[in-house]
């Protein structure tokens, strides 16, 4: 199957063409689930912690989030990939020097689980047929062998072929308490073309994967040990020099031949190297990309589990909430550093706030966890869902439910005040000025950020869309243009005629997205700073996001990003 044909049977199948069902053997049991993460250590080298991820796939969507060896596996498989299901183990190891990441790609066939791709820091190995990794009867006692040819894969080329054989052999497993578990050791060993055989030990444990494993080099096995605690955080775009910079339009689905493609549902991540996280929905996976590269541009891939429901990068960490109900962290390389539980699903991106990870579900839960390793700082309940990110100001959250309360919470999570209000659509805080533009109706409420009390109400002339409070104004937009009003009064100070889709800013820079391209605003007076094309097309008839990140500010479609960086 060529890639051409990959792509038209990928985007086929993401549209909802009937899939494949997993095989269903012993074999299949042993494989992680979908989600599934194992921490191992080796006890001769204090600090090394493996991580060991799973992704599981009925269908070759598994395939567009990289890395591209596994793509081209479908020229050389030798089997059709519609008739197999697929499992993705990741492999990554901290603490040894610089971070290092194995992927692995395995598909599930009637004889059993099967090797097809392995991609670690240099050329990958691609097996045609797939080393036979586990036999579908495996037990204890079997024996089996397969056989075949290997290629390697660098700079979108598949290499020569060259013969392998691999011969395997199960037992029940030599730890006790492994072995109580049902888990067995499969010993491989395994020689392509002229090489020496690698021989190693892998223990498989049922619905966990491998839990322990002796290569020669390491020997790794499941233990507690603390995630390494990430850099320190810098979420803060320096928005005074928006007008200063440099801009380019990259595809960020699709780059190249890549099969990488994207359908975020929250704003892309910018790490502090530049590096996108895209959180996508179909996919199930947090992609990590560097649009720039084209032989191979996703650096990281990452399987929460379930689906992803919303998503951000806050400095060095990817914070992921998903369809189980748990938020589940991310280090820049891809590590895995923690996972914890929550009430509900979120539809709000986290945000960083008091040091912590700020977690808002959609039952009207709002939570503060530990950046470092996720517990719980404090919970704060509201009487209604919550749909809207409580508004960060002057150390404290403003926090507003779809019941209509309005409430102010300090760093420890307790209540200062809350009010009663009509349903909110926006919220913004401006100096002492807490402004409220209601869901229904086009009336417009102020309140007192110090006790919650009534300050102004203004009706304007049309319905506000967005609002933001940026250098002391109130900024907002409606149908047919962008107003700064005086958050004091909720008078107008000036007016704009610009059709605007969406604005964001901070410091003393207003940023305006229309179809047309990108306008930097003074927010005092709305004076145009500069302007200049985007380059993603009609972003009327598509949905688009505003990031910012890493020195990077980046307006992105599910195809492409516009990012705009300091020369």
């Amino acid at each position: 199957m060529t890639l051409v044909a990959l792509l038209v049977t990928l985007c086929s199948t993401l549209l909802g063409h009937p899939t494949v069902r997993w095989v269903d053997h012993p074999a299949a049991s042993f494989l992680g689930g979908d989600g599934t993460r194992t921490r191992l250590v080796d006890a001769s080298r204090p600090g090394l912690v493996a991580t060991e991820e799973w992704a599981r796939d009925e269908t070759i969507g598994i395939l567009s989030s990289g890395p591209e060896a596994f793509g081209y596996w479908t020229n050389v498989a030798g089997v059709d990939p519609l008739s197999v299901g697929f499992a993705r183990r990741t492999t990554t190891v901290t603490g040894d020097g610089a971070p290092s990441r194995t992927d692995v790609l395995m598909t599930i066939e009637t004889d059993g689980v099967r090797t097809t791709v392995v991609q670690g820091a240099g050329p990958a190995l691609v097996f045609s047929p797939g080393v036979l990794t586990l036999v579908a009867d495996v037990a204890p006692g079997r024996r089996w062998t397969s056989a075949g040819v290997a290629r390697t894969f660098a700079d979108g080329r598949l290499s020569a072929p060259s013969p392998y054989e691999a011969d395997h052999v199960a037992a029940a497993a030599a730890d006790p308490g492994f072995r109580d578990r049902g888990c067995l050791d499969v010993v491989e060993s395994e020689r392509v073309g002229g090489a020496s055989p690698r021989r190693s030990v892998s223990t498989w444990c049922p619905g966990q994967g491998v839990v322990a494993s002796d290569d020669g080099s390491s020997r790794l096995r499941t233990g507690i040990v603390s995630p390494t605690p990430p850099g320190e955080d810098d979420t803060d775009f320096d928005w005074s020099t928006a007008e200063r910079l440099a801009w380019a339009t990259l595809p960020v689905s699709h780059i190249g031949l890549s099969l990488v493609n994207q359908s975020p549902v929250a704003p892309p991540g910018v790490l502090p190297d530049g590096t996108l996280v895209f959180a996508n929905r179909i996919d199930r996976d947090l992609v990590a990309v560097r649009a720039q590269r084209t032989a191979e541009p996703s650096l990281w891939r990452a399987r929460p589990g379930g689906g992803i429901t919303t998503a951000a990068t806050l400095g060095t960490v990817t914070v992921a909430v998903t369809s189980e109900r748990r938020v589940v962290a991310y280090g820049p390389d891809g590590q895995w550093l923690w996972t914890t539980p929550v009430t509900d699903i979120g539809r709000v991106p986290p945000q960083a706030f008091a040091g912590g990870v700020l977690v808002s579900t959609i039952d009207g839960v709002v939570q503060l966890l530990d950046r470092n390793d996720g517990t719980v700082r404090w919970r704060y309940r509201t009487p209604g869902e919550l749909r809207l990110a409580p508004v960060v100001a002057s150390g404290a959250l403003i926090v507003a439910d779809q019941s209509g309360q309005l409430a102010r919470v300090d760093a420890d999570g307790r209540e200062v005040w809350s009010v009663g209000h009509t349903k909110p659509l926006q919220v913004a805080v401006a100096g002492d000025t807490v402004v409220v533009s209601p869901h229904a109706g086009s009336l417009v409420s102020a309140f007192r950020f110090d006790d919650g009390g009534p300050a102004w109400q203004l009706r304007p002339d049309s319905a506000l869309t967005d609002i933001l409070a940026i250098d002391g104004v109130l900024v907002s937009r409606s149908s047919d243009d962008v107003q700064g009003l005086d958050p004091s009064t909720g008078d107008v100070l000036w007016r704009r005629p610009l059709v605007a889709l969406g604005i964001a800013g901070g410091g003393n820079r207003l940023l305006v997205v229309s179809d047309s391209g990108l306008t930097i605003l003074e927010p005092a007076t709305g004076r145009t700073l500069v302007e200049r094309p985007h380059g993603l097309g009609a972003l009327s008839r598509t949905s688009f996001f505003v990031s910012s990140g890493g020195g990077r500010l980046v307006v992105s479609t599910s195809g492409k990003a516009a990012v705009g960086s300091l020369p």
